[in-house]
């Protein structure tokens, strides 16, 4: 149920807006700030997580002639569908999407976007265990890092807290840094902006650390480090989930990373 109406709530927040036209309509006034519309994330409640997809995957393993890689490869996707759906649930919640890095209160330490997903992801009591006015890696909050949602998982088989899925952080991002971007101010439109990918396993970094990828537009592609397979999977800002050929041209990358260029891409195109 929570599926069904979060995906009609999306689907009617993204065709208000222009759908995937790169043309996204205009504000009724200025964007908000989370703290200016809610106190914090956890007032939201849990919304935004579909029923845990790790069926899709047995359901394919049972099937005569399929590879681990194949199983595997699905519930990568799976998960990091969730967390573009829980990035879209934050966004109608609070205006815009979660920051990558800001505190939740003046003078509070930053605290991470997957932080901040986590009442979007049905983990509200893990939200609250977080003591977000100490460090990540305070006594308190380091013990989290082995109760890391399965969503953050990606393609990394060690439990040890850390994760791969990240965000392109910097000017021209969706989630930028201390501040972030609302669907509107998109513009060159929430199905051609990735925000979100699984980077390679190299670049690893503990789940609650606030800690991202830089965006270098000279050179976007050094970011993801040593990708091992053909592809990595991306979560767009419309809640959309693709794989994209580690050697992509570095321009196009550029392209579906920079959310205002004025250099919209159609999915053919790569």
């Amino acid at each position: 149920m929570q599926k069904t109406i979060l995906f009609s709530l999306a689907s009617a927040f993204l065709i208000a807006l222009g759908g995937c036209s790169g043309k996204t309509g205009e504000k009724d006034g200025p964007s908000k700030s989370p703290e200016e519309t809610a106190k914090t994330p956890e007032d939201a409640g849990d919304s935004g997580k579909s029923a845990k997809t790790d069926q899709g995957a047995r359901e394919t393993a049972e099937k005569p002639g399929v590879e681990i890689r194949t199983v595997n490869r699905l519930k990568r996707g799976n998960n990091l569908k969730q967390i573009a759906i829980a990035l879209i649930s934050y966004e109608m919640q609070f205006g815009r999407f979660p920051a990558a890095a800001s505190p939740l209160a003046p003078g509070q330490p930053a605290v991470s976007w997957r932080v901040r997903l986590l009442p979007h992801l049905e983990c509200s009591d893990l939200f609250q265990e977080y003591r977000r006015d100490e460090p990540w890696d305070s006594p308190n909050n380091i013990k989290l890092l082995e109760k890391m949602p399965d969503e953050f998982r990606g393609g990394r088989t060690e439990n040890d807290g850390k994760t791969s899925l990240m965000a392109f952080v910097g000017e021209g991002t969706a989630l930028q840094g201390a501040e972030s971007l609302d669907m509107v101010d998109v513009g060159d439109g929430v199905c051609d902006t990735i925000v979100v990918v699984e980077a390679g396993p190299d670049k690893a970094v503990p789940w609650t650390k606030p800690d991202d990828l830089p965006f270098d537009p000279a050179d976007p592609l050094a970011a993801l480090g040593e990708i091992a397979e053909d592809d990595f999977p991306a979560a767009f800002c419309d809640g959309s989930v693709r794989w994209i050929e580690k050697n992509i041209d570095p321009e196009m990358l550029r392209r579906l990373i920079d959310a205002n260029d004025g250099l919209p891409v159609d999915p053919p195109e790569f």
